[in-house]
C-alpha cells in the first residue's frame, strides 16, 4: 500500500484518504487555502471574521494570512518557496515561475537544465538566456557579472561616462545608477516595485506598501 504524508501535520494516508484528511482538517472553506491545524484557525480568525490580529501574529506578504511567527517560516518555504531558485512567489504565481524558468526540472526526459555562473540558479536555455539579460547584464559594455559586483563595475567602470553624456542615459531615481532607456525600464521591472494601479515604481516593498494604502486602498472597498 502507497502511503502519502500530509505536510501540515506529518501524519500519513492513503491517496484518496489523504484527500479527504485534507479538506476535513486543513481547508480554509473560505478561500480553499490550507494550513495546519493552528494556523487555520488563526487564519480564519484574523481573516475572515474581522478581528484584529495580536502582535504575536504575522501576515503572509504572498497569500494575506496571519500566523504565528514560529511558524511563518515553514509556511514560506512550503507554499511561497521556489526550490530551484529560492524565490518566494504567491502560490499562482509560483507554479507559472516553475513552469515557465525551470520547466527542465518537472520534465526532465525532455529538456536540460543550464546553470546561470554569476548567481547557481538553473533554468532551461530560453529562460537563462532573459535571465542574463535582466540579472547580470551591462547595459553599457555588455559585460556580464554576479549583482553586487554589477553595481561596482557601473560604479568604477562608467558612472564618469554616465555624468558626461545624458543624452542617452536615464538615472534611477531610487539607486542613481544611470542606464539606456531600455536598460533602465529592464531595471525597475527587476530592482524595484511596481504598482499595478498607477504604473508608478517605488523603491521598497514597503513603499509600494504605504503607497497602496495611502492612495489605492479605498478604491477597493
Amino acid at each position: 500500500m502507497d502511503l502519502h504524508v500530509c505536510e501540515y501535520c506529518k501524519s500519513y494516508f492513503t491517496k484518496e484518504c489523504l484527500k479527504s484528511h485534507l479538506k476535513s482538517e486543513h481547508l480554509c472553506e473560505y478561500c480553499n487555502k490550507y494550513f495546519t491545524k493552528k494556523d487555520l484557525k488563526h487564519h480564519v480568525k484574523f481573516r475572515h471574521e474581522g478581528d484584529h490580529p495580536p502582535d504575536t501574529m504575522y501576515l503572509c506578504e504572498y497569500c494575506k494570512s496571519y500566523i504565528t511567527k514560529k511558524c511563518l517560516e515553514r509556511h514560506l518555504k512550503s507554499e511561497h518557496l521556489c526550490e530551484y531558485c529560492n524565490k518566494y512567489f504567491t502560490k499562482k504565481d509560483l507554479k507559472h515561475h516553475v513552469q515557465s524558468e525551470h520547466e527542465a526540472i518537472v520534465q526532465p526526459d525532455t529538456m536540460y537544465l543550464h546553470v546561470c555562473e554569476y548567481c547557481k540558479s538553473y533554468f532551461t536555455k530560453e529562460s537563462l538566456q532573459r535571465h542574463l539579460k535582466s540579472e547580470h547584464l551591462c547595459v553599457d559594455c555588455k559585460k556580464f557579472f554576479s549583482k553586487e559586483d554589477l553595481k561596482l563595475h557601473v560604479k568604477s567602470d562608467h558612472e564618469q561616462d554616465h555624468h558626461q553624456d545624458f543624452t542617452h542615459l536615464h538615472p534611477c531615481k531610487f539607486c542613481k545608477s544611470y542606464f539606456t532607456k531600455e536598460g533602465l525600464e529592464r531595471h525597475l521591472k527587476s530592482e524595484h516595485c511596481l504598482c499595478v494601479n498607477c504604473k508608478n515604481y517605488f523603491n521598497t516593498k514597503e513603499d509600494l506598501k504605504l503607497h497602496f494604502k495611502s492612495e489605492h486602498e479605498r478604491d477597493y472597498h
